[in-house]
């Protein structure tokens, strides 16, 4: 128990500051990235009728896994420019949803809004704040 709780401090120290809006982010960037594990998983449920469908549903969430690793691993490693474009793949995925995939289940307009939120607010933040401990 005492190794644990050693591994757990330890990992909690390593996180960039301030360490609850980078918990907050990696969380966001994990349901994003489940997002596209369900577009893959449920890849065919897009192709009724659609040829390029079942290419845009595998391409949606192939981008949506990667932008979830590269912005995961740039943001606990504060590499501010491999966060923007893990953040970069996963809005071009929400792209490609709204534009090729116009599903008519009750998911896609809160998927769409969470990913422009947040994403949108990640980007501009990245910009304007470089996070780095002051002092």
């Amino acid at each position: 128990m005492r190794a644990v709780i050693h591994w757990a401090r330890t990992w909690w120290l390593t996180v960039p500051e301030p360490r609850p809006f980078s918990i907050g982010w990696g969380l966001a960037y994990l349901m994003l990235g489940a997002s596209g594990f369900s577009v893959l998983t449920t890849a065919a449920c897009y192709t009724t009728g659609m040829s390029y469908a079942l290419a845009a549903a595998i391409a949606v969430g192939v981008l949506n896994v990667v932008g979830m690793v590269v912005a995961m691993i740039s943001g606990y490693r504060d590499f501010w420019w491999g966060e923007r474009l893990g953040i970069a793949l996963m809005l071009c995925a929400a792209a490609i949803y709204v534009v090729l995939l116009p599903g008519s289940d009750s998911v896609t307009p809160w998927y769409i809004g969470f990913a422009l939120v947040v994403l949108g607010l990640r980007w501009l933040m990245i910009r304007r704040f470089t996070y780095r401990p002051r002092g």
